[in-house]
């Protein structure tokens, strides 16, 4: 693998910006004397905001990953597709090269602007902001499960 591969932003998105911004949130939601019902609700909450905060971040590096990865196979498909249209779906250069990621952002900036990179944040948000509340509950969960074993005498390893 590749060491700068274009998937390494992408991977860099869990641990950079979801666990600073839910640990952000979290200290600034804290409140004496909270109840576990207000706890488990600020954990979920700021679960989900800290998913939404990390894929906004990382959501144009993603779409440009996407577009490198696939302009191969898009490419063929372009065949098909009316000549106007082509030339703002396009990934070649007009000597057939594969284009790189600083050429194919320019070239998507400047056919669509900026909203290129946001499209389909909305429906990614709603996904995250669930999917990462339940991570974080669950992890939360499974660190306290573990530390009032280990607390107790219990060792989690089975022996």
């Amino acid at each position: 693998m590749r060491p700068c591969s274009s998937s390494s932003a992408t991977s860099l998105r869990s641990p950079c910006g979801s666990f600073g911004s839910y640990e952000l949130m979290k200290r600034s939601m804290t409140i004496e004397n909270e109840t576990s019902r207000q706890e488990a609700v600020k954990v979920l909450l700021c679960g989900g905001v800290a998913g939404i905060v990390t894929w906004a971040s990382i959501f144009p590096l993603d779409v440009i990953k996407t577009r490198v990865q696939t302009q191969e196979s898009f490419s063929s498909a372009l065949k098909s597709i009316h000549t106007e249209q082509q030339e703002l779906l396009q990934t070649r250069t007009r000597q057939g090269r594969v284009l790189g990621a600083v050429e194919l952002t320019k070239k998507a900036y400047q056919a669509e602007g900026l909203q290129i990179f946001y499209r389909g944040l909305g429906v990614c948000s709603v996904r995250a902001f669930i999917v990462n509340a339940a991570q974080v509950r669950i992890w939360c969960s499974r660190t306290m499960f573990t530390s009032s074993q280990n607390n107790s005498g219990l060792s989690t390893n089975g022996s």
